[in-house]
């Protein structure tokens, strides 16, 4: 299960295929489906303009802020290295970006009800 209001966006290749997963708060476990490679390639677009690996040791937390946001960023690449940012009230730039258009792209797989 994933923190409370957090949503999960993930990408693996398995058995040659791509697999999204899609998970908001209140679900158990996360959705999964193909996808086709175009979806993997429309993923990766969005890691390379908003220059994602480049948040790697990103860990910063706004003391003063007492309620708001979090994130977490886990890049597992083909090479075997890891990127990993996370943030309390805090963000890298491009982040809000992202964010939208990642979930602008999952919505186009997991449409919601």
């Amino acid at each position: 299960m994933i923190y409370p209001g957090t949503t999960l966006y993930a990408i693996d290749r398995e058995d040659g295929k791509w697999i999204a997963s899609y998970q908001i708060p209140g679900m158990e476990e996360p959705i999964k489906k193909d996808v086709e490679d175009a979806f993997a390639g429309k993923v990766l677009s969005i890691v390379k303009e908003y220059d994602l690996g480049s948040w790697d040791g990103y860990h910063k937390v706004a003391k003063n802020v007492l309620d708001g946001s979090m994130f977490e960023c886990t890049l597992k690449l083909a090479s075997g290295e890891t990127v990993s940012a996370s943030g309390s009230n805090s963000f890298p730039r491009g982040y809000s970006d992202t964010r939208d258009d990642l979930r602008t792209l999952y919505l186009t797989v997991f449409p919601q009800n």
